[in-house]
């Protein structure tokens, strides 16, 4: 699990791994084009602007993804989930299995 706080700004990219049903690896370079989708803890689609994906030529199906440093995306406590979607010119859209991002407040744990 990925743990952030409300407001924060991440500076460190967080690094994606696309994995088989047997937990083997991906080769993306079938795919032409890829994305980010989130949802926040209300199920809203989060705005995703300014958000930077690119594929890491040296190794197998990971992707490193910066997130915008003129705001916030984790403005609401709660579990947010994302996933990457994988299209093909021809049409064809795979999807990763969700993770999850815990984001919480400063103070007490209750």
């Amino acid at each position: 699990m990925i743990d952030y706080e409300v407001g924060t700004i991440p500076s460190q990219s967080l690094t994606i791994v696309v994995k088989d049903e047997l937990d083997n690896p991906v080769n993306v370079v079938a795919y032409d084009n890829w994305y980010l989708e989130m949802k926040d803890t209300n199920d809203s689609e989060v705005d995703l602007s300014g958000v930077s994906i690119v594929e890491l030529p040296q190794s197998i199906g990971v992707f490193s993804v910066t997130w915008p440093r003129d705001r916030s995306i984790f403005d609401k406590k709660g579990k947010y989930i994302l996933r990457l979607v994988l299209e093909t010119l021809d049409g064809s859209k795979d999807i990763t299995r969700t993770a999850e991002i815990r984001v919480r407040e400063f103070g007490r744990i209750k």
